[in-house]
């Protein structure tokens, strides 16, 4: 949201994308040491998350643009120890909010404190007492993390729109629990967006979500994208797995798109087509950088 007059206003929204990204190799400009032990304990495997987010972008001020979270992480215990170790980026946890507990209730430990690596983006729990093997636990706490432009994590975006100022008139929206999937693959986003929609003949919903003013451009992509699922479906005979397929426009989006399982990010120019402002030839760039991000979806 903004500031700007109701004619010309300037939404806001945001996307998330979880990426970790520790130094791997020695920069030669400084004098760091190498960076080694970067990889996650193997003694407790997550099973489920259960998150939580609320954005808040009606400060009127983008520096102080925040998200507000809770997580539940649901965990198994491969072998004993008093350390829990996740990934944390740019992260205030709320320590007094953290509580352990066991599924299958036998005794858990307590809390002891926590630390931040900050290089290797680490969080670490310590408790009172040791997990037991083959026991299954539950993590909760709450979290702040700060909305910035950074296009890494929780970030926001701007785009120009004719219409009234948004409000915080806030809803909640409650989602499936995703496929089991790596954590950079994962994206949500948050807009006031209208779609054009298609269905491939297997029943996959085909939606391309972006601005009012320019959804007759988004025409071509859901019909193109929803013919090409059938026919990667065919003929490799790999069934895409999920029930819908969405795409979106992000106006100062890096890349030019990203593969997010389920909900593909595309700057404009690689999504939209109106014979009427570009050429054939764009329009054969737009179907082969969907048909490029459909085939991560299928053949994987």
């Amino acid at each position: 949201s903004s500031n700007h007059p109701s004619n010309n206003t300037t939404q806001t929204y945001m996307y998330i994308q979880n990426v970790t990204s520790p130094s791997y190799t020695q920069d030669s400009s400084t004098t760091q040491p190498v960076l080694t032990n970067i990889r996650l304990p193997r003694n407790l495997i997550p099973v489920h998350y259960n998150l939580t987010l609320r954005p808040n972008i009606f400060t009127g001020n983008p520096a102080n643009f925040s998200s507000t979270g809770h997580v539940s992480i649901s965990f198994s215990c491969q072998n004993e120890t008093d350390l829990i170790t996740l990934h944390a980026y740019d992260l205030i946890v709320d320590e007094s909010s953290i509580v352990i507990s066991s599924i299958g209730g036998s005794e858990y430990p307590k809390l002891k404190g926590i630390s931040e690596d900050k290089r290797r983006q680490f969080l670490h729990v310590y408790l009172n007492s040791i997990l037991t093997k083959g026991e299954f636990y539950i993590l909760q706490m709450h979290f702040t993390s700060p909305l910035t432009k950074s296009l890494v994590g929780m970030y926001y975006s701007t785009y120009r729109s004719n219409g009234n100022e948004v409000t915080d008139g806030f809803v909640a929206d409650t989602f499936n629990t995703t496929e089991r999937m790596s954590t950079y693959l994962l994206a949500f986003i948050v807009c006031d967006y209208t779609f054009t929609e298609n269905k491939s003949r297997n029943g996959i919903m085909m939606r391309t979500h972006t601005k009012q003013e320019r959804v007759q451009s988004a025409n071509f992509s859901v019909q193109i994208g929803s013919e090409l699922i059938d026919m990667f479906e065919n003929y490799i005979e790999i069934p895409y797995t999920l029930q819908k397929y969405d795409m979106v426009t992000v106006d100062d989006f890096g890349p030019g798109a990203m593969e997010n399982w389920g909900l593909v990010m595309f700057k404009p120019v690689y999504l939209l087509y109106d014979p009427n402002l570009v050429s054939a030839a764009q329009q054969n760039l737009v179907a082969q950088i969907i048909s490029h991000e459909i085939s991560h979806m299928v053949s994987s």
